[in-house]
């Protein structure tokens, strides 16, 4: 809403003001940001010795050892904002995250981007080393048509809603988001003898946001249409502007949105339902929509125009984790040996 819309800006704002006085060395007035240079006006410049002890400390391996001091003098404003939130205790996604947010707010107010000092990356790089991945895990195609044709719970108004959502995010590669924000009059069946559904969204991208739609078909098609019936057993609303998603117990269903929470925790119950271990977040069938289709070889802008990526960078992330790519470089290796 726009209360809390209003309330992170100024959380943000704050932390950006902060990270400016870090700086030291900083002048903002009238939305111009000057960096490395004395403020007009004769004002002095601040300086902190601590601030500059800490970051000498973080950088030490980091630089060259020739013209160490000249780095460390102009590199030592900048980095301290983040060594004092490692120091307090921040995760290494918690870092990221701090990076990200002070970045959109760089870019709001002076109209500037922390990527044009990627020392700060190789900074937060260092405090990553060794932190695990906090990724969910992802499912084969296999391992979401098991969840989705388990009879014995498909009378079961708790399972048929996330058996649905399962097979809707599968097939959209859609982020928590995007799934929760989908109505009933954006999912249509298609004419044809074959039962397939059209499925529209708001695909977010960053700070943009686009309408899109994609295909379920075969399988995942008859769990969307068992949870829709049961809707309609049940006499729930079902009208163009309300939410696809409702709230099943069990026996019946809450005339009561699916809350976003909720959906985020999905695979996690699909997971647990099937028998795999591991961490499934929200963005499970995103992840695992994304490594079936590397997997079974799609072209590389299929993947981009799918998911909304401009580059190979995220594509090769995946490739990295594909045994099957892995299995296909050992077995052209050993043809190439003719055994």
């Amino acid at each position: 809403g726009g209360g809390f819309g209003i309330f992170t800006y100024q959380v943000l704002d704050i932390h950006c003001s902060f990270f400016c006085r870090i700086l030291g060395n900083t002048h903002t007035g009238g939305g111009t940001l000057i960096m490395g240079r004395k403020p007009s006006g004769g004002g002095k410049r601040e300086s902190t010795k601590s601030v500059k002890d800490e970051a000498e400390e973080v950088m030490e391996d980091l630089l060259p050892t020739q013209s160490k001091e000249a780095y460390l003098r102009e590199w030592s404003r900048f980095c301290s904002y983040f060594t004092h939130l490692q120091k307090e205790g921040y995760s290494s996604s918690s870092l990221w995250t701090a990076y990200s947010r002070l970045n959109g707010t760089w870019k709001t107010r002076f109209d500037g981007k922390l990527q044009e000092w990627p020392q700060l990356t190789a900074l937060l790089k260092k405090f990553s080393e060794g932190a695990e991945s906090s990724k969910s895990a992802s499912f084969t195609a296999g391992q979401v048509k098991q969840y989705v044709e388990m009879a014995s719970l498909h009378t079961n108004t708790f399972h048929l809603v996330r058996m649905a959502y399962a097979a809707t995010a599968f097939c959209g590669g859609l982020r928590c988001a995007e799934g929760y924000e989908i109505t009933h009059g954006d999912v249509t069946e298609e004419a044809g003898d074959t039962l397939v559904y059209r499925v529209a969204f708001v695909h977010k991208k960053k700070r943009e946001t686009e309408r899109a739609h994609f295909f379920v078909e075969g399988c995942f098609a008859e769990a969307v249409k068992r949870y829709i019936d049961s809707l309609k057993e049940h006499k729930m609303a079902c009208a163009a502007g309300a939410p696809f998603w409702v709230t099943g117990t069990g026996e019946r269903y809450r005339a009561s949105r699916l809350r976003i929470n909720t959906v985020y925790g999905i695979p996690s119950v699909h997971a647990k339902n099937i028998g795999l271990e591991g961490r499934f977040t929200g963005h499970a069938y995103r992840r695992s929509t994304a490594q079936v289709l590397v997997d079974s070889g799609a072209s590389t802008e299929t993947i981009k125009r799918t998911y909304g990526w401009k580059d190979q960078q995220m594509i090769n992330t995946y490739v990295k984790r594909s045994d099957v790519c892995t299995k296909e470089v050992s077995q052209r290796l050993m043809n190439a040996t003719g055994d």
